[in-house]
């Protein structure tokens, strides 16, 4: 299995071509360092700490208890926000086909499709406040870039849509055009 490379966190897309092969990935916004995620923890423990500890002085015995257990749960928030920036889609492809490896916290899967079939479009989401973006081919479907918002997930659209229109003009390809469904791409 493939490691996404890591360029830098902020970077929600990249994009690399080597030997007629592109790879975009697509990644979270993982603007906190774990420095800066720890430091959060450390200033919202003392605030926590010191209330309970006025707490206890007026009376309340179980507030150490409830400010113990409430940092627990959220040191547990903050390791399960940073484990889901490891979250990643890598797409590859090339003349031949299109393959999409997705990781969601410890799940990771690999998909791929024909280059020729392949197809990109996107859907409102069940939310209704947004679109989802799908690469599939014949009944099946991958989403790719959940975890982008709704403007980085257009040009995420956009950029596979290109590169899949660029990988179907190479050899083997000339003249492809996907009449049926009225793309190209």
């Amino acid at each position: 299995m493939h490691k996404a490379t890591s360029t830098s966190v902020n970077e929600p897309l990249s994009e690399t071509q080597l030997n007629g092969v592109v790879e975009i990935i697509a990644r979270p916004n993982r603007s906190a360092t774990p420095a800066a995620l720890l430091g959060v923890f450390a200033a919202l423990a003392f605030s926590v700490l010191m209330v309970s500890l006025f707490s206890y002085l007026q009376g309340n015995v179980w507030a150490p208890l409830f400010a113990l257990a409430d940092l627990a749960l959220v040191a547990v928030c903050f390791r399960w926000v940073w484990r889901r920036g490891e979250d990643y889609d890598c797409i590859r492809m090339d003349s031949e086909q299109i393959a999409i490896e997705s990781r969601r916290g410890i799940e990771a899967r690999t998909v791929s499709y024909q280059t020729g079939w392949a197809r990109v479009w996107s859907e409102l989401n069940r939310r209704g406040d947004g679109n989802d973006v799908f690469v599939g081919s014949h009944g099946k479907r991958t989403e790719v870039g959940s975890f982008l918002i709704d403007a980085q997930r257009a040009h995420l659209e956009a950029l596979i849509k290109m590169r899949l229109g660029q990988a179907r003009s190479g050899p083997g390809h000339e003249g492809f055009e996907n009449v049926a469904r009225g793309h190209t791409a």
